[in-house]
């Protein structure tokens, strides 16, 4: 049984067309189905409280009527865009990682996710540049057995509650991550003057659950 409700599927079918939109705009034409896959890939809400751990960008793989793979076509046009289109499809994802978790009780892992996205894309019927969005029959995520695990000296950025993001260092390591220098307050996409933020000085332990994407933010207060 899915844990997406009709309800919650037609509110996510209309946040879809805000992400196709957002690239018509600049775009001038509807993306591919590969082009909003790339998109997505590069807008998982790693930040949200209720998403597992995840690489950035997310590979998503679909096989299209008659079991074939999809064949994206080689595009650069995902590249050149402004931060609307991403916003609007983090949304969009966040959107469907909230709904699931509210009714799992559990974080919503990367191949979760996929399966929420299929059952979007299905519903939705939404034609783009080259595939309707029915014709897709599988969705998966291309995802590593093992994700990188942070070392000594790599500076971490991590999900502020709301919006933005901490800065921090890490000094040492044992069965998690000790981080120093972490800024106090929540740093935007563009950073201002050295000055602006206040670092703070004692190293905090927050284990590793911050390190992948988990919004702990009540820690950096």
């Amino acid at each position: 049984m899915s844990p997406l409700s009709e309800e919650d599927l037609t509110e996510a079918v209309t946040m879809l067309r805000l992400v196709v939109q957002a690239f018509a705009e600049e775009a001038e034409t509807e993306p591919a189905l590969g082009e909003f896959l790339q998109i997505l890939g590069w807008s998982v809400p790693t930040g949200n409280q209720h998403m597992g751990a995840s690489p950035v960008p997310l590979p998503f793989k679909a096989k299209v009527t008659g079991n074939r793979p999809y064949r994206a076509k080689p595009s650069d046009r995902v590249s050149g865009l402004n931060d609307k289109t991403f916003v609007e499809a983090a949304e969009l994802q966040g959107f469907l990682v909230d709904r699931a978790s509210a009714v799992t009780g559990q974080d919503i892992s990367p191949a979760e996710l996929a399966g929420l996205v299929l059952q979007l894309l299905q519903v939705a019927k939404h034609r783009f540049a080259d595939i309707s969005s029915d014709e897709v029959l599988d969705l998966t995520v291309d995802v590593p057995k093992r994700l990188p695990k942070v070392k000594v000296g790599d500076v971490v950025a991590i999900a502020a509650d709301g919006e933005g993001h901490h800065l921090a260092v890490v000094v040492a390591r044992d069965t998690g991550a000790w981080l120093s220098g972490s800024s106090k307050g929540a740093l935007d996409a563009a950073v201002g003057p050295a000055g602006q933020y206040e670092a703070r000085h004692v190293p905090l332990y927050p284990g590793e659950s911050l390190i992948k994407g988990r919004n702990l933010a009540d820690r950096w207060s």
